[in-house]
């Protein structure tokens, strides 16, 4: 153990002696750590909302990028588009997912439950479209 963590165990180990016995001094104690874990908290909150409050459409948001992959991957679905709104915060409020072959009742009940385990939300926050069949041009 070095010289530096011996001196900061004893005055660790002061300091838990005096607020044993000073009881004015360990409410003061845990009044700054509440108020250091209040700032944090906060500092949290407002830190994304510093950085810009839009929502991403299609193709912008990483983790509609990801979904579009996945979901192109399972069985029954083809082609899927995913936008994902969010809230401050960064919470999601919504989404909505266009896919070919949801029109089977089956496969969009798989797409919903793909998007509400990657995201963790709720099933009402999730709405899904059968994707329109382009004409092919001769």
């Amino acid at each position: 153990m070095s010289m530096r963590q011996r001196e900061a165990g004893g005055v660790f180990n002061r300091l838990i002696a005096r607020m044993r016995t000073d009881k004015r001094f360990e409410g003061a104690v845990y009044l700054v750590l509440l108020f250091i874990a209040a700032a944090v908290y906060l500092l949290a909150i407002k830190l994304p909302e510093a950085q810009g409050n839009r929502t991403p459409g299609y193709g912008e948001d990483a983790a509609a990028a990801q979904l579009e992959e996945a979901l192109s991957s399972m069985r029954g679905v083809g082609e899927a588009k995913v936008m994902i709104t969010r809230e401050e915060g960064n919470a999601v409020r919504g989404v909505i997912v266009i896919a070919q072959g949801t029109e089977d009742f089956a496969v969009k009940l798989n797409v919903q439950d793909a998007v509400c385990t990657v995201l963790g939300i709720e099933a009402g926050r999730v709405e899904i479209f059968e994707m329109q069949e382009r004409m092919e041009e001769d």
